[in-house]
């Protein structure tokens, strides 16, 4: 709630004026109505607030509750956004914001009085308003008055998290524009938090029992359909979904699969609620097939959202078998659209938003069909941009090419860790830890060797950046408890090498000797535990990485920046 919205809901609890409050709080008539429009907001330490929540507490003196000066004035102070939104936060939602509503830049600009160019900027990150606050209220208005119809004031509540904001007055749509683009993420962490437990607890053997995998058999008896078929209504687009991964499955061909859509799923899920388990189960044979999956996110929306769906696609990363990408700029504000390519067969969709159900989808086998789309499905990948590119152990040699590219990359570098870095244990204590745990003398040798890897390659970060580490140092009942394992996930080993007491607290000491000898590297000590078998990479502003220990060794790199300004944002809470 913006400081504006604030004193509004104070006045009219009050049933008071604006003119009251002005002689209450010795400020004129008008600059109180600056302040109620929020075309003019006070900064927070100018006194201005004091008056105004003074003014406020005479005015209730004769309710049945008064107020004390003190209560209004924290109520005003928690109307300010704790912290102004990053250059690249104000950037990613002004674009989001224009692409949803496909507004039209050259007319905002002149409305707006600024040059297009200065627009341009701002939305690639190149420039920041001077008044970040008076830019994203200018912004507000424009939209509020410029998009009043249902379908912009739908898109415009799903992004803004509200509901209630269709039935807003446009003055209170304007405030909330401002608010959701001039405020900085909350730092709560909550839902990255969620996402990456979830991943933490992943066990993709015990997934597999549950869902009976091995058990999936490739039905041999023949689909019959058509050669081409056209579903119209929702319960037979709903069945479409399902006809096309029918196809897949039964179809000879096993060329990799292109997979997008922005049609709005819960409107199909309403006619057919089995739906999402019918899908994940048609997916899950066409792995069971052999086949891969490139797949094109609809992310247009909120981060916690966002993450939530991700949360369900968790199980099938971890096969290895999906690609995820995302698309730049958002859905287009009339049409949905749908485009589903594989070998045999292609599915495409249609429909204008808000009218779902009087969409059609096209499902075909002609090749001359299958040829059209997947040369347009194979465009549509190419405008994609990976959401984030996953490694497991067939990728080894892969995930290492990427450390070593991006140590000569510039750039401040973070991490959140269950233990203490491989690379900060001297190799005798590690010796003696492996040889204890009875490992051959060549999986000795891989460990070791990727050990000095990680610590040549750490060394040549740090010589012109900065790497900032936080990890448990736990208490010796808490070890006791739960021992800790050594983080293997870069050298793929599912072999869990857990600690003595004496080599723990030796590689906490090493750590702490680490830091002191190298300028650029600091490490934080917590006494508790963060996660079990995740850790958390940043390389700011350029990619977050999940990597996952064991049920299975995995890298997620992350390349969406939403997501990796979730990811920063968890580091510093930490």
């Amino acid at each position: 709630m913006g400081i504006q919205t604030q004193l509004n809901t104070y006045l009219d609890q009050l049933a008071c004026s604006g003119k009251d409050l002005a002689d209450a709080s010795g400020f004129s008539p008008s600059v109180i109505s600056r302040y109620r429009s929020g075309s003019r907001v006070p900064a927070i330490d100018s006194g201005i607030l004091e008056k105004l929540a003074e003014g406020i507490a005479r005015l209730s003196e004769k309710s049945e509750k008064p107020l004390t000066a003190q209560t209004v004035l924290e109520a005003l102070k928690a109307g300010y956004p704790g912290q102004i939104a990053s250059a690249q936060v104000l950037a990613n939602r002004l674009d989001s914001l224009i692409a949803l509503l496909s507004i039209n830049v050259s007319d905002l600009s002149r409305t707006l009085n600024f040059d297009p160019s200065y627009i341009s900027m701002i939305r690639r990150g190149k420039r920041t308003p001077k008044d970040v606050l008076a830019f994203a209220r200018e912004i507000g208005q424009f939209v509020s008055l410029h998009h009043q119809d249902t379908v912009s004031r739908t898109v415009l509540a799903r992004a803004l998290s509200q509901e209630a904001y269709p039935d807003q007055p446009p003055e209170i749509q304007a405030r909330s524009i401002a608010d959701w683009l001039c405020q900085a993420p909350e730092q709560s962490g909550t839902d990255a938090s969620g996402f990456l437990h979830s991943i933490d607890d992943f066990d993709l053997d015990a997934y597999l029992d549950a869902v009976n995998f091995d058990a999936i058999k490739i039905p041999s008896v023949p689909f019959q359909l058509p050669t081409a078929k056209t579903y119209e209504g929702l319960a037979a687009m709903s069945q479409g979904e399902l006809d096309f991964l029918k196809t897949v499955v039964l179809g000879k061909a096993m060329d990799e699969l292109i997979m997008g859509s922005d049609m709005p799923m819960e409107d199909l899920t309403a006619v057919n609620p089995e739906l999402v388990k019918q899908y994940a189960f048609g997916i899950g044979m066409i792995l069971k097939k052999g086949l891969h999956i490139h797949f094109v996110h609809t992310v247009d929306r909120p981060m916690e959202e966002m993450l939530v769906g991700l949360k369900s696609w968790i199980p099938l990363y971890m096969t290895g078998q999906i690609s995820p990408y995302y698309q730049t700029g958002g859905l287009q504000k009339i049409f949905g659209h749908l485009l589903y390519s594989a070998g045999g067969c292609a599915m495409a969709g249609e429909c204008v938003r808000g009218h779902h159900d009087e969409g059609r989808y096209f499902l075909t086998k002609r090749r001359e069909d299958v040829v059209y789309y997947r040369k347009r499905a194979k465009r549509f990948l190419e405008k994609a941009r990976p959401l984030m590119t996953i490694y497991r152990t067939e990728r080894a040699g892969a995930f290492s090419a990427f450390l070593a590219a991006d140590a000569s990359l510039p750039g401040k570098r973070g991490a959140l860790l269950t233990a203490p870095p491989l690379y900060t244990l001297p190799k005798t204590l590690l010796f003696e830890l492996l040889e204890s745990q009875g490992m051959d003398a060549q999986t000795i040798q891989t460990i070791l060797d990727s050990a000095e890897s990680q610590r040549q390659r750490i060394e040549a970060i740090l010589k012109d950046n900065s790497i900032t580490v936080t990890l448990p140092a736990l208490p010796p009942d808490v070890f006791a408890a739960r021992p800790v394992h050594l983080i293997l996930a870069d050298t793929f080993r599912e072999t869990e090498v857990f600690y003595t007491e004496a080599i723990y607290r030796a590689h906490l000491k090493a750590t702490r000797v680490f830091a002191n000898t190298h300028p650029g590297f600091s490490c934080t000590f917590v006494p508790k535990e963060i996660f079990n078998n995740i850790q958390i990479r940043v390389h700011h502003g350029k990619w977050a990485m999940v990597s996952k220990g064991r049920s299975p060794v995995i890298h997620f790199v992350i390349n969406h920046p939403n997501m990796i300004q979730a990811m920063e944002a968890l580091l510093t809470q930490h």
